[in-house]
This record gives structure tokens, sequence and C-alpha cells, in this order.
């Protein structure tokens, strides 16, 4: 049954890429959107490999339909018309410079900045818009282009420009492996998996905690809520006695990202434990779950999904709320442990020395 659902998942993909192809719309955006939603239960390498594919296919769609006008090599072509053939092959290059510039020296930096479903949903309204308002304000206006001989090299390219706008944004096929590719086995770093809408993302937190030089000490948060830190900081110190008063405390989610959920916050507080101890927790380890006032651990959602990906990523082992663990489809390769206290928690993470 699992298997015919993922095969309805590619046959919907698949017509979403052929309407979306063919319409003056961003395939590659709606892709995106569409597997955000259906989120097709694949290997990344699959998934990287099948959206590479499906847009070749319409690629080739392409060839097909306009072969003899694309192929300059034709013995039905008269020298004028294969002439005219190679300068329209000169001017899809052309077309082709802006992506390529852009692509060679920006592509990490546009991946790690608008690769998320909020700004391709925004940039597609919006782009949708504006076309809507371009083509009310030139309704009564003739086309000065008809046909392709027409188009000038200085035209080509600025619709290379914004072919590139529409297709820039592409899927990163494993956001996960990109946020947790320079994490170091080191003290003050906990692992966690977080939901962006409905995917599953992996990403490092991280603490530091040292001696305050001030009357009072520091804390500062980035990437997740200032207040909650504070809270969970005293959910430390008074249930668990962790000193940290005189504590300078620093959270940073590494990648930039922003983690609103509360599943993060035990992962926090292993962070910030490891680094006051100076003892890093066992590799392999991910952290899920709420942390209440009083140091229980409460449950959190889409718990099937999580653990998925960190199956994927080669996790060994995932500590989360036992009552999360209800329902859990059984899995295999990776141990699920079901802790019910902050303090079962942190003893797991360094049993080594309690």
């Amino acid at each position: 049954m699992e298997s015919f659902l993922e095969f309805l998942k590619v046959v919907f993909l698949g017509i979403v890429e052929g309407i979306t192809e063919w319409l003056p719309i961003s395939s590659t955006g709606h892709m995106l959107l569409v597997d955000e939603f259906i989120h097709l239960n694949m290997r990344d390498e699959f998934k990287e490999m099948f959206f590479f594919v499906i847009q070749l296919g319409a690629i080739l769609a392409v060839v097909v339909l306009y072969f003899h006008k694309l192929n300059p090599f034709s013995s039905k072509k008269s020298p004028v018309q294969k002439k005219k053939t190679w300068s329209l092959w000169a001017k899809v290059l052309v077309a082709s410079i802006p992506a390529g510039i852009v692509g060679l020296l920006f592509d990490d930096t546009l991946d790690s900045l608008f690769y998320n479903y909020q700004t391709v949903s925004v940039t597609l309204i919006l782009y949708g818009v504006l076309f809507i308002v371009v083509e009310h304000l030139n309704r009564s206006r003739r086309p000065a282009i008809r046909t392709l001989d027409a188009l000038s090299y200085k035209t080509v390219l600025w619709i290379g420009v914004f072919q590139m706008l529409e297709e820039g944004m592409v899927p990163v096929p494993n956001p996960s492996e990109e946020l947790l590719n320079q994490s170091q086995h080191e003290s003050g770093s906990a692992v966690f998996c977080s939901m962006e809408g409905t995917r599953p993302i992996a990403c490092e937190i991280q603490a530091l905690t040292g001696p305050s030089v001030f009357a009072v000490a520091r804390r500062s948060a980035t990437g997740v809520d200032y207040n909650r830190l504070a809270m969970l900081l005293a959910v430390l110190e008074k249930k668990l006695g962790y000193a940290l008063g005189a504590q300078d405390v620093y959270v940073n989610v590494a990648g930039g990202i922003r983690l609103e959920e509360t599943a993060a916050d035990l992962p926090v507080l292993a962070a910030v434990a490891s680094s006051c101890r100076n003892q890093p927790i066992p590799r392999g380890t991910v952290l899920i779950g709420e942390v209440g006032l009083t140091g229980e651990l409460r449950s959190v959602g889409q718990v099937q999904r999580r653990v998925q990906e960190c199956m994927k990523l080669g996790f060994e082992r995932i500590i989360m709320p036992k009552n999360s663990c209800k329902g859990l489809s059984k899995v295999s390769g990776i141990e699920i442990l079901g802790v019910q206290t902050l303090r079962e928690a942190l003893k797991l993470c360094f049993k080594q020395t309690d």
C-alpha cells in the first residue's frame, strides 16, 4: 500500500511538472511546494535524480517537437535557414549567461537565503501579481517581437535574467546534511530534528557557558526564543542543580536556522549541560522534546517523520518523550529511548560519569 501511495505521488509530481513547464510560471517552484506537502518518501539520492529526470523529460519534449527548427544540419534547410538556426542557438547561449555566472558565484549563498517554502510561496505570488499588472497595463499595445529572428542579443540577455529569477530557487537535495556537515563532536553541541512545515530538518544547537565578569550574567540566544531560553535555564538550575547564576550562557542554532517549536527545549538544555560539564554528548545521538517547568518531558508532533529523517542520516539513537513513542511504527536500525523527565534524558547523555 505504501509503495502504491508513493507511486501516486510520483504521478502527481509528473502532472504538476508537465502543466507548469508549459505555462508562464515556475515549474521548479511549484514542484518544491508540492513536495513540501505530499513529501515523497524516498532516499535523497533518488529524489535528486527524480527531480532532474522529470525536468529533463520536459526538455526532451521540446527537442522532439521542435527538432527540425533546432537542427542546423538538416538537409531540408537552405543555407539561409541554417544560418538562422545557428543564430538561434547563439541567442540561447547568450540567454544562459546570467544564470551561469550567478550560479557559479553565488549558488551556496542563494540556497542558504532563499531555500524555504515560505520564500518560494511569496515569490510566486508576487511574480503572479506582477505578471497580471504588466499584462493589464500593456493590453492595448501590439507586441514588438513576433518571430525568433526579431530577438536581439540584448533582449535574449534580459530574458535570461528573468528566467534565472524564475528558476533560481532549486531544491537542496538534503538540507540536513548541509546543516550538519561542519559539526564537530565537541562539548556544547546537540543535534535536533526540527520540522519546517511538513519537512524534517536536522540541525545543530550549540551552547557555550563560562564564568561571568559582569554583575549580572549574560544570556544570548541566536535562533531560539530568548525568554524561553531564560525559562529553560531556570528549570536546569532548580531541578538538576546546575549553578548557572554566575555563568554567561550563549546559545546558537548553526546555519542561521530559526527554531520556533518547543520540541527544541531538550537539545537546548542538553547542549548547555554539555558545555557546563565540558563533556560531549555521545556521537550519533539526536534529542527531541518539550520541557515543562517541573522538569517533565512533554510529547511532540510528527515523530514518525523525524525518526525517518534521523535514520536516513545515519544516527544511532533518539532520546525523546516517552509519550511520543506511543503509536510510533516499528523501526529498525535506530534506537528509540523514551524518557519522562529532563533528569532521565541527561543521564542517558552523560551516563559515562553519572
